[in-house]
C-alpha cells in the first residue's frame, strides 16, 4: 500500500492505494505539514485506474502542527516597572554610576530566561557618552551602568537610553538626567560647605522625580 495526503477542503484525506493501482496527481505544497513517509501535499489531478478499491478513501482530520514562535526578548521589558538612581559623583571625579531598577529582576543576568539562551549584553548612552560597562553586580533588580563624563557634562541635563542586544529600541530611557557632582569641602576660614545643597528639579514636567532629603538627591520612580 502507498499512502498519500490529499488536500481537500475543509479537511485532509489520507488515501491507502494498492501499489498495483495507478494514480495521476499534481503535487502542491501544504505549509507546515511534515508527516514522515507521507508526501508533503497532493491534490488529485487525474483518475485511478482499476477496480473500485483503488479509489476508496478514508476521511480523517489531521491537526495542524503547533507553530513554535521565536521568543521576543524585547517584549519582556514592556512588562516591567522602572526606577532610576544616580549615585553621587565624588568631588573632582568624572565617573558617574547609575542603576536602573527593574521589577522582577534583570533578564538574562539576574533572571534566567529559558526561552532565550543567547547572550544578554546591556549598554547605555548618556548624552553622547557610551557607558564603560553595564552589569548586574548582585544587587536585586538593579542594572548598574558607569560613565566617564567630560567636564562640560557637569551641572547639565542629558538624555539617558539603556539597551540590550537584540532590541533596536531602548528598554529604558529618560529625557533629562541631572548631573550634579559633589562640591569640594572648603578648607579656608574655618567655614564648611552645607551638608546638602538641593540642585534644580531635573525635569519639572515629569512627576516621577522625588527629592530624598536624607540622601540629598533626586530619584525617579516610574
Amino acid at each position: 500500500m502507498v499512502r498519500y495526503i490529499v488536500a481537500a477542503a475543509p479537511f485532509l484525506q489520507v488515501e491507502d492505494i494498492p501499489t498495483s493501482c495507478k494514480l495521476a496527481v499534481n503535487q502542491t505544497m501544504v505549509p507546515g505539514l511534515n508527516y514522515g513517509d507521507f508526501l508533503t501535499g497532493i491534490t488529485l489531478g487525474g483518475t485511478v485506474e482499476g477496480s473500485s478499491v483503488c479509489s476508496q478513501s478514508v476521511e480523517i482530520t489531521i491537526p495542524d502542527e503547533p507553530l513554535v514562535e521565536e521568543y521576543d526578548r524585547c517584549f519582556t521589558f514592556s512588562q516591567k516597572q522602572y526606577g532610576l538612581t544616580l549615585l553621587d559623583i565624588p568631588a573632582g571625579s568624572s565617573a558617574l554610576t547609575t542603576y536602573v531598577s527593574m521589577s522582577g529582576g534583570v533578564p538574562g543576568l539576574e533572571v534566567d530566561i529559558p526561552e532565550d539562551s543567547n547572550p544578554w549584553e546591556y549598554s547605555a548612552v548618556l548624552g553622547e557618552v557610551q557607558a564603560a560597562n553595564c552589569n548586574f553586580p548582585g544587587y536585586a533588580e538593579r542594572l548598574y551602568c558607569t560613565f566617564g563624563l567630560p567636564a562640560n557634562y557637569m551641572y547639565s541635563l542629558r538624555p539617558l537610553s539603556v539597551y540590550v542586544n537584540g532590541c533596536e529600541a531602548p528598554i529604558f530611557s529618560h529625557p533629562a538626567v541631572s548631573i550634579i557632582p559633589e562640591e569640594a569641602e572648603s578648607t579656608g576660614g574655618g567655614g564648611s560647605s552645607d551638608s546638602c545643597v538641593k540642585p534644580p528639579h531635573p525635569d519639572p514636567q515629569n512627576g516621577c522625580w522625588i527629592w530624598i532629603e536624607e540622601e540629598c538627591k533626586w530619584e525617579c520612580y516610574n
